[in-house]
This record gives structure tokens, sequence and C-alpha cells, in this order.
């Protein structure tokens, strides 16, 4: 079983979740990539939020990813949300980010589910 699922689909917003991953502990090792990559990383923490810290990598003022652990998530069971939009930018540096937590027949086994899965739209009031 992969170690990460699509969530769900919000708007033009998908939501993917890893297992296994905090904010908080991957939070120096995220910077340094960033850095070395050219990628901008900046961290909000939210004291209105069940979700307290976001985790935002941007590149060239661009919007790419935002990270934070799951509302759901125990010290003992955690997981972290990926937000990103569909697109070639975004879903390059998911990859790169997870590259050894995801696996390409995952990834192939997903997009035919979804490829094939009726829209469902909420009915007109």
């Amino acid at each position: 079983m992969p170690g990460w699922i699509i969530e769900r689909f919000n708007g033009e917003e998908v939501h993917i979740h890893f297992w296994d991953f905090a904010t908080d502990a991957i939070e120096d090792a995220l910077r340094e990539r960033c850095r070395r990559n050219g990628w901008n990383l900046t961290a909000r923490t939210r004291d209105d939020s069940l979700v307290k810290r976001h985790l935002f990598i941007s590149k060239e003022g661009r919007s790419l990813l935002r990270i934070h652990t799951t509302s759901c998530s125990t010290p003992s069971d955690s997981y972290i949300c990926v937000h990103l939009q569909p697109d070639d930018a975004s879903l390059d540096l998911l990859v790169d980010l997870f590259r050894d937590n995801l696996d390409s027949g995952d990834v192939a086994i997903y997009g035919k589910i979804y490829k094939t899965a009726p829209l469902r739209r909420p009915a007109a009031a």
C-alpha cells in the first residue's frame, strides 16, 4: 500500500496526504532543500485553526505547495497534507520532495482511477 493518498480535490487544488510525516519534523530539511534549489519556504503559525503550522513553498513568486500536519494527526500517527495545483511545476516539486515515498506504479494507478471516475457535481438548488 502506498504511503500517500489523494485525499480530495478542492476546486483547482489537490490535497494529498502522506503518512509518517509532520511539519515540525521535516521543516528544517525542507528549508535546506529549498535553499539549495532556489525555492522560497515560508512558515506561518495560525492560532485560529486546528492546523497550527503551515509551510509554503514558492518559486519566483509563484505558489507551488502548501504543507501542514493534518488536524487528526497524533504524536504516534502523524501525517501531512500537501496542497498543490495540478500543473507541471507543482507536480515536479512534489515528486522531487517525496521521491522516496512516491512509486510510479502508485501514481499510474491513481491516475487511471481519477481519469475514469465520473465527475460528481452538486445538484443545482
